[in-house]
C-alpha cells in the first residue's frame, strides 16, 4: 500500500501517462513535455502567471523552466510582460497560436483523466479530492 501512495504522490507514473498521451503533440509541434504543461498551466493560471509560481509545484528546476519559457516565446506561443510594480517579475500569456496545441493537450488530459477514474464512482470522486485537498494543503503546511 505505501508504495502505491508513493507513487501517487511522486508522480512519476502520472507523468509517464502523460508523456505516452502527449507524445504525438509533442512531435507534431516539435515541442518538450515541460512546453507542454507550461502552456497548459499559464492557460488557466490567472494572476499566478509568472516563472516562479511554476518553480514553486516543485516539478521543474529553474533552468528547465527558463529554457523552455524561451523556446515557447520564440515559437510564438508564449508573450512575456514586465510587472507594472517590479520590473525584475515576468508575467507570462498563452497567445493565441497555441489555442490547437492546448485543444489537443485538453483533448489527451481528458482521456487520461477518463483512464484513471473508470472504475471510480461520483462519490469515491468526491471524497478522493477532499482528500487530495487536505494532503496538498498537509504538504503547504509543512514547507512552510
Amino acid at each position: 500500500m505505501q508504495t502505491n501512495l508513493d507513487a501517487l504522490l511522486n508522480g512519476s507514473e502520472y507523468r509517464r501517462l502523460f508523456d505516452r498521451n502527449t507524445a504525438e503533440i509533442q512531435k507534431k509541434y516539435g515541442l518538450c513535455k515541460i512546453d507542454l504543461f507550461i502552456l497548459n498551466y499559464l492557460s488557466q493560471a490567472k494572476e499566478n502567471n509568472t516563472p516562479k509560481h511554476i518553480y514553486e509545484l516543485q516539478m521543474f528546476t529553474r533552468g528547465h523552466i527558463s529554457q523552455s519559457m524561451k523556446r515557447l516565446g520564440k515559437a510564438g506561443y508564449l508573450r512575456m510582460e514586465v510587472d507594472k510594480h517590479d520590473h525584475r517579475v515576468f508575467h507570462c500569456f498563452v497567445t493565441e497560436y497555441a489555442s490547437e496545441i492546448l485543444a489537443q493537450v485538453d483533448e489527451a488530459m481528458e482521456s487520461i483523466h477518463r483512464k484513471l477514474f473508470r472504475q471510480i464512482s461520483p462519490e469515491q470522486m468526491t471524497q478522493f479530492l477532499e482528500i487530495a485537498q487536505v494532503i496538498n494543503r498537509n504538504i503547504i503546511e509543512e514547507l512552510g
